[in-house]
């Protein structure tokens, strides 16, 4: 990586322009004045003691107090767990702030108003199904048609469901990628069975997920993206038990 993308990288992690290239010019040269980090980087003399106050602060670099000021940055490990902790803190404290404005500006019926959601793109869906799959008390049928849409965590996700007095049964049919997960879903309490593809669905669904009978996801691809999973889900009151119904009618045909 140039300096010019650690640069860039630095600046995507907070830094500014001068306090990126500053700490760069530290990096290699070592302990330096502001005319040494000038000398060897972009940043002119009079910005370097701006920019080395912005490190300081984030204890990326130690100043001596000599006469003229010498900096010395922190080594690259050290600055990698910096920013990190930085990261983390930023992120929890954006994450508390938004729960906050959530619930206070929540409306009464907005879950009933709302009440399919959709979610694209396989990460997001497989975490859907996790979050689904979690709130399980009583059942799961969870119909898939390839080992993507099991991925370890949710592998993992559906034992911790079954272990909690909930039947879980997988069903897949039997020429796709999914038999590359049997080992690992081969407990007593899960049950998996490979069908044909059910008749009522069409040759773009891609996955079906019943939870009790609170929610419901299912999964397609378009045309427009036939390599990129599309999922609709709902756990809505109103909406989300006549399709659990329907589903599992389909499932048993």
């Amino acid at each position: 990586m140039d300096d010019t993308a650690l640069t860039e990288t630095l600046k995507e992690l907070g830094l500014s322009t001068y306090a990126a290239e500053t700490f760069l010019g530290l990096q290699r040269v070592g302990t330096a004045t502001a005319s040494d980090i000038a000398a060897v980087t972009d940043v002119p003399r009079s910005q370097v003691y701006g920019a080395a106050d912005e490190l300081a602060q984030l204890g990326l670099v130690n100043v001596q107090s000599a006469n003229p000021k010498e900096f010395r940055a922190v080594a690259p490990d050290t600055a990698g767990e910096l920013l990190q902790s930085r990261i983390a803190r930023q992120t929890t404290e954006m994450v508390n702030q938004l729960e906050a404005i959530r619930e206070a500006d929540a409306r009464p019926g907005q879950e009933e108003s709302n009440s399919i959601w959709r979610v694209q793109g396989l990460q997001n869906t497989n975490q859907k199904a996790i979050d689904l799959l979690e709130s399980a008390d009583r059942r799961v049928q969870y119909y898939v048609t390839a080992a993507a849409f099991l991925p370890s965590t949710a592998v993992d996700a559906l034992k911790a469901t079954a272990v909690d007095d909930c039947t879980v049964s997988v069903f897949a049919p039997a020429d796709t990628t999914v038999a590359e997960r049997q080992p690992e879903l081969t407990t007593e309490t899960i049950g998996v069975e490979y069908i044909d593809p059910p008749t009522a669905f069409a040759d773009n669904c891609t996955r079906l997920l019943v939870v009790d009978d609170s929610a419901v996801l299912v999964g397609v691809t378009t045309p427009r993206a036939p390599h990129e999973e599309l999922c609709f889900w709902s756990a809505s009151e109103r909406i989300a038990p006549p399709l659990a119904v329907a589903f599992r009618a389909v499932l048993r045909q």
